[in-house]
């Protein structure tokens, strides 16, 4: 049974990102990467972000607003 997404009948590749680029005509493959590798990016810088927000908060519930003193770790 052909696939309902694409005119040539190829099965819906789901969210396998290497069989949606496979499945991408050539001419989109490059602004697909760009943009996986931009979110992938962003994700991380997030990622990063929380886990210094956590470590900068940790063992200061009793005084949230006082001086506060970041740990960064380098990656």
């Amino acid at each position: 049974m052909p696939g309902l997404w694409s005119p040539q009948g190829h099965a819906d590749p789901g969210e396998d990102l290497a069989a949606i680029f496979d499945a991408l005509p050539p001419a989109y493959r490059a602004q697909f990467r760009a943009e996986y590798d931009e979110a992938l990016d962003a994700a991380h810088d997030l990622a990063r972000f929380k886990q210094v927000q956590l470590m900068s908060w940790s063992g200061r519930r009793s005084r949230p607003w006082g001086s506060l003193r970041l740990q960064v770790k380098c990656w």
